[in-house]
C-alpha cells in the first residue's frame, strides 16, 4: 500500500494495528496510539472522512482504557461530528456506543444508559447485530453496577444468545464473566462460578490472558 501510495489502505491497516493490542488486552497501548495517529494523518490527507471517523472513535476507546476520559470524549465527539454527516451509516451509532462505554467507566450511569440505548436501537434497526451485541453487553454491565440485577441478567443472557448466533467468542467471553458478577450479586454462587470459568476459558483460548484474569478473580 505504501509503495503505490494508497493512503486509504495504509490508514485502514494502521487502524487495525491499533485495534489489535486493545483487543488482546496485553499492553502495547502507546504503540496503538501511535498507529492510530499515523492512520489519522493519512485519512485526513486523503480526505477519507469515513476512515477519519473510525479512527477517532477507536482512539476514544483507547483513551477510555487508559482512563484519560477528557481525551476520550474529545475524540468521540469529533467522530460523532463527522458521523453526523452520514447518520444513516452504522459507524455513527458505534461511536454513540463508545461514548456510552466511556461514560459508564466514568460512573455517569444515566448519561451512559441514554447513549447505549440509542446505539442499541439504531444498530438493531440497521440489522447490525454484531455491534448491537457489543453495546448490549455494556448495557448489561451498567444494569449490574446500578443494582438492577434482574435486568442485567436478562440483558446479558440475550447477549449470549446473539453472540452464539454470530460465533463471537469475544463477547461470549465478556458476557459470561459479567453474568458471573450478576449471579454472584444475586447469591447464586454455583451459577456464577460456572460463568466465570467459561469466561476465563474463552478469553484464554483467544490469548486474551489479561481479560481472563477478570473471570479468574471472580472464581
Amino acid at each position: 500500500a505504501e509503495q503505490v501510495g494508497d493512503f486509504h489502505r495504509m490508514a485502514s491497516l494502521l487502524n487495525k494495528y491499533g485495534y489489535l493490542p486493545m483487543s488482546a488486552g496485553m499492553g502495547g497501548l502507546a504503540t496503538a496510539e501511535s498507529d492510530y495517529r499515523r492512520g489519522l494523518v493519512l485519512a485526513e490527507a486523503s480526505g477519507d472522512r469515513g476512515m477519519e471517523e473510525m479512527i477517532l472513535a477507536n482512539l476514544g476507546v483507547l483513551f477510555t482504557l487508559l482512563g484519560d476520559y477528557r481525551q476520550a470524549l474529545d475524540s468521540l465527539h469529533s467522530a460523532l461530528r463527522i458521523g453526523a454527516e452520514t447518520a444513516g451509516y452504522w459507524r455513527y451509532w458505534v461511536a454513540h456506543h463508545y461514548k456510552g462505554k466511556c461514560l459508564l467507566q466514568m460512573g455517569q450511569l444515566d448519561e451512559a444508559r441514554a447513549s447505549l440505548a440509542t446505539a442499541i436501537e439504531q444498530l438493531g434497526q440497521l440489522g447490525n447485530h454484531h455491534f448491537e451485541v457489543m453495546a448490549r453487553c455494556d448495557l448489561g454491565l451498567l444494569h449490574h453496577l446500578a443494582g438492577n440485577q434482574e435486568q442485567a441478567r436478562a440483558e446479558l443472557t440475550f447477549v449470549l444468545d446473539l453472540a452464539r448466533q454470530h460465533d463471537d467468542q469475544r463477547y461470549r467471553a465478556w458476557a459470561n464473566t459479567r453474568l458471573g458478577y450478576v449471579l454472584e450479586a444475586l447469591g447464586d454462587l454455583a451459577g456464577a462460578g460456572e460463568h466465570y470459568a467459561r469466561g476465563c476459558e474463552l478469553h484464554a483460548c483467544m490469548g486474551q490472558h489479561f481479560y481472563a484474569l477478570n473471570a479468574l478473580a471472580g472464581e
